[in-house]
């Protein structure tokens, strides 16, 4: 099993750091503090981290064909005008900027907040939920269209997450954190349903616990190379651990010397540098004094290499 060690690369201190993105363009990754209500922008070349308060929490965000981001936001979707003047001091609370702003219904979203999110191959935005009770899984994953229709596409979801597709584009894999397993659908291109749901990963079999390797966690954000093989950040398992979808099999991970792993992307000149995000979230006074690097950004170079993410349509 192939081993690689992350290295820190910003020391954030977020408080849930999640969402990267990377910007193949601008050669630069976008990351959110959830809790904070954070957009960062972080610049490998020169080490700088710039950073948007936007006033709420901030589940993810995706590049769009137009320019700007999609947001989930506390209460729903926004599309947001660039954030280049300047993105270091532009505060967004007012939402000045905000080109488009679906929030759903208030009832819908009582006692949830937006979680993870990313653009399928035909350039939807999906967007899941998390409930802060997590014993009322009530939650939803929800498909933003590029015209702004919102469809609710999973429900009964205690905390949303991890999201990727395959590179034929029939199959979707999906993480709902609370079941501790990897799922994956049948996935239509062209009108974006689901099908056929079933599981693919078990956090807690034998299999995900490798010996000389901590704990798994939880499996928690995501992403899929460009050989098919998916990358699961796990929460409170000091890893992004990468597996075979055909086989069920781990096949590598990548070490932090952080618990809280909580999602990942490709990056780099050649999409092979593996970009980790880390949270200080649920980690006690102790464990910061053991774990100085909570909250962190790490990377991880790796032998394979990422796909490029794709901007929403909108």
């Amino acid at each position: 099993m192939q081993k690689y060690n992350a290295q820190l690369v910003l020391d954030a201190h977020a408080v849930l750091g999640e969402g990267p993105v990377w910007d193949t363009e601008k050669r630069q990754l976008y990351w959110v503090d959830i809790l904070q209500g954070q957009i960062h922008r972080f610049d490998p070349a020169s080490g700088r981290d710039a950073q948007v308060l936007v006033g709420k929490t901030v589940g993810a965000v995706a590049l769009r064909t137009n320019g700007g981001l999609v947001a989930a936001l506390a209460d729903g979707f926004y599309l947001i005008d660039s954030l280049d003047t300047p993105l270091s001091s532009k505060r967004l609370t007012s939402l000045d900027s905000v080109l488009f702003a679906l929030c759903l219904p208030g009832d819908l979203l009582s006692g949830q907040r937006f979680n993870d999110g990313k653009c399928d191959p035909a350039g939807r935005f999906w967007a899941g939920t998390m409930q802060y009770d997590p014993e009322n899984p009530r939650c939803a994953l929800y498909r933003l269209e590029s015209g702004g229709t919102c469809r609710n596409m999973v429900q009964g979801i205690g905390c949303s997450n991890g999201l990727a597709w395959s590179s034929d584009h029939k199959t979707m894999y999906y993480i709902d954190t609370t079941t501790r397993c990897v799922e994956m659908f049948d996935f239509d291109v062209g009108t974006g349903d689901l099908s056929n749901r079933r599981r693919l990963i078990d956090f807690s079999s034998r299999e995900a616990n490798t010996p000389g390797s901590p704990p798994a966690g939880f499996p928690d954000g995501m992403t899929i190379d460009a050989e098919g093989m998916l990358w699961v950040a796990e929460w409170a398992g000091f890893k992004v651990s990468r597996w075979d979808p055909a086989t069920g099999r781990k096949i590598g991970e990548a070490l932090l010397p952080v618990s809280r792993v909580s999602s990942c992307t490709f990056g780099g000149p050649d999409l092979s540098d593996l970009y980790i995000t880390t949270a200080g979230e649920g980690i006690s006074p102790a464990e910061k004094t053991e774990q100085p690097l909570w909250g962190g950004l790490f990377r991880a170079a790796t032998d394979t290499r990422g796909i490029a993410p794709v901007r929403f349509a909108g």
